[in-house]
């Protein structure tokens, strides 16, 4: 029986082992950037600089820099009933649950318990002896039990899932980001073009 049980105790233990993660390759890449004296500078003479991405940061609302109350009623109404900017932000939040979640899988559990008991007794029971009266009594009992535990991830499961729920937050949230600044781009330039048309059409009249 010991014989049989061995492999399948094993094949459990690597069933139960996660995925390493793939390596990632780091191209090589040179301390600083060669150029050619000709292309050292701009053409206005000023030194190159380093791209400094931006779309992190929060673009604010740019397009009441064009001062129309009627654009900047339509972006705000576009905001707050666009199905899909909706849709990406319900994500956001779904995935930010999930992150919460598996980061707190990573940290001791405490469960607290509280139990109130209330028991009364009747004087119409039976006494113990024949010469005994029965009284009636009320009794409380309160108990607090707490209970601590923790789940050592001894094969990186609970790391890998945290990290994955991290990854998908931050997709997420680019996405949200991404869907935001299409839906006020488009209706932005929907309304300046028909401005621009109205324009046009008055001019020729």
């Amino acid at each position: 029986m010991k014989v049989r049980l061995w492999p399948w105790f094993c094949l459990s233990l690597a069933g139960c082992a996660a995925t390493p993660p793939a390596p990632v390759a780091t191209p090589a890449a040179p301390a600083a950037w060669q150029a050619t004296q000709a292309f050292a500078v701009r053409a206005d003479g000023a030194p190159w600089k380093l791209a400094q991405p931006g779309d992190t940061l929060d673009k604010g609302r740019w397009w009441t820099l064009f001062r129309d109350a009627v654009l900047n009623d339509l972006v705000d109404q576009a905001l707050r009933d666009s199905p899909t900017l909706q849709v990406a932000l319900s994500r956001v939040r779904q995935a930010r649950a999930l992150a919460d979640a598996s980061g707190a899988a990573l940290l001791p559990r405490f469960d607290l318990n509280l139990k109130d008991t209330r028991t009364r007794t009747s004087a119409n029971r039976p006494a113990a002896t024949s010469q005994a009266q029965a009284v009636s009594s009320i009794q409380n009992d309160t108990a607090l039990q707490g209970v601590v535990s923790y789940e050592l991830d001894l094969f990186g499961r609970l790391r890998s899932n945290s990290d994955a729920a991290s990854a998908t937050l931050l997709s997420n949230v680019a996405a949200a980001r991404s869907a935001r600044l299409s839906l006020v781009t488009a209706t932005a330039t929907a309304w300046l073009t028909l401005a621009a048309d109205e324009e046009q059409l008055r001019l020729a009249q």
